[in-house]
């Protein structure tokens, strides 16, 4: 079973708001799936995250999702349920484009219960100088 911590996951959605950071280049393994999805692997030592993303007809990410991530710690034993985000509103910003609204949750049989929802006002980011 493979463990999702919360820093790959932060890794992983770096890419959203910086999507340099999915690149190959960054230590994401890309393999497609059909022509709008691709599973995303990061590997660190031991831990592995993975995540399967949609794309929309332009290429743009519209979602995201784990089928495994720890959702809570009772006692001793892990609690895992599919974990999945969706993003929109896409905009050109310094020549990259990034979405402007997300949100990001855990799917239970009764429906997404979120614990993440924004919406980007303002972006300001340099490129690093190599």
């Amino acid at each position: 079973m493979i463990v999702l911590t919360w820093q790959f996951i932060a890794l992983i959605l770096a890419g959203f708001s910086l999507s340099l950071g999915l690149l190959p280049s960054q230590g994401v393994f890309w393999e497609a799936i059909d022509q709008h999805s691709s599973h995303a692997t990061l590997t660190d030592g031991k831990t592995t995250a993975s995540v399967v993303f949609q794309f929309d007809a332009d290429g743009l990410i519209t979602s995201m999702r784990a089928e495994s991530r720890c959702y809570r710690v009772v006692g001793d034993k892990s609690m895992f349920m599919p974990w999945v985000g969706n993003f929109r509103e896409y905009s050109v910003c310094n020549g990259m484009w990034i979405p402007l609204e997300g949100e990001v949750g855990w799917e239970h049989p009764e429906g997404l219960r979120l614990y993440f929802k924004g919406k980007i006002t303002k972006v300001s980011y340099e490129f690093a100088v190599i």
